[in-house]
């Protein structure tokens, strides 16, 4: 059964790079989604996050539409590093980590022929979850770029991921929990020479790449009968009401903004103000919907859908809980 949840855009604000992980995690559900809102609201590590996370997944998008080759690498890095500077693979060499160095990439005249073999090896990939994630180490230990690369790598991976219609979520997910920085950088420092032997070759440190499916597999499936039991009840509140509205369009649209606006709900349901305050009052004696005014934004009147946002707390802290 489809998810009304998207797992990969959900997880997006610990791929997406551009801040702070710690700085980030501080921002709640809430406060994202009042930021996605676009009503005014300034926090600003929430509106940070939400407009990185959408260059992430315009990101994702420019390799739909344009395949993955040397222009759309550095088109997406570019965009992801909110530069208006060019960005090109680099002829120097750098380091992995900015505070404290964690690796030292190949050098910077090595690039340009490392990236001719990945693209190679690209070309040759025969869909499978391990040679994906080659291909994904792999360029990352090839640091193509002198800033940006991992934010870079997770986009190009999610990509590959829905183009083989992999159900994965990144390993950098996994990683945010259960591995140490050094545990990862050695599966990266496997690829010494070169990307040649990415296709049809087994992971030099297979620990990595299996204890993240066995993990993936057992979060994954926690994770969506949480979301179906919400999905469940909800179509089972909203089973009671007689309404014109479409039950499952008016379902999605919350799925997709918990926190909405009543403009920005007659919008989206093309219904009048007088018919959304009926929706919205029959919603709220089902518990479906609150209402919700901010000290900061006194003038703007909220609907939240707390069975969700609720849901969307609790994901972040299965994630991080011990």
């Amino acid at each position: 059964m489809p998810l009304p949840l998207d797992i990969n855009r959900f997880f997006a604000r610990y791929l997406c790079g551009g801040g702070a992980l710690n700085e980030y995690r501080q921002v709640s559900r809430m406060q994202l989604a009042l930021a996605n809102a676009n009503v005014g609201y300034f926090e600003p590590n929430a509106v940070n996050l939400s407009f990185q996370i959408q260059h992430f997944l315009n990101a994702e998008q420019n390799f739909v539409d344009k395949g993955i080759t040397e222009e759309s690498l550095c088109s997406v890095n570019q965009l992801l590093r909110k530069t208006n500077a060019s960005s090109c693979f680099r002829t120097c060499d750098i380091k992995i980590g900015k505070r404290k160095p964690t690796g030292i990439p190949p050098k910077g005249h090595r690039v340009k022929k490392l990236m001719a073999e990945w693209f190679e090896s690209l070309n040759k990939l025969n869909g499978t979850t391990e040679t994906v994630f080659q291909c994904y180490i792999a360029f990352l230990y090839i640091h193509p770029f002198i800033d940006g690369n991992g934010r870079t790598a997770r986009a190009l991976l999610n990509y590959l991921y829905n183009q083989y219609s992999i159900e994965k979520m990144a390993p950098d997910i996994y990683r945010l929990k259960n591995v140490k920085e050094s545990s990862f950088g050695q599966q990266i420092n496997d690829f010494k020479n070169s990307a040649e032997f990415l296709i049809n070759k087994k992971l030099n440190n297979e620990t990595f790449f299996n204890d993240y499916l066995k993990w993936e597999d057992e979060f994954r499936e926690g994770i969506e009968k949480k979301i179906h039991a919400v999905e469940s009840t909800l179509k089972n509140k909203m089973a009671m009401l007689e309404s014109n509205i479409n039950s499952s369009q008016f379902l999605e649209l919350l799925w997709r903004f918990p926190v909405i606006t009543h403009e920005k709900l007659c919008q989206l349901l093309e219904v009048s103000k007088k018919e959304a305050k009926e929706i919205i009052d029959a919603y709220i004696n089902l518990s479906v919907l609150e209402v919700k005014k901010l000290k900061s934004l006194p003038n703007q009147v909220f609907l939240i859908a707390p069975p969700i946002t609720n849901l969307l707390n609790e994901l972040d802290e299965q994630l991080f809980k011990s």
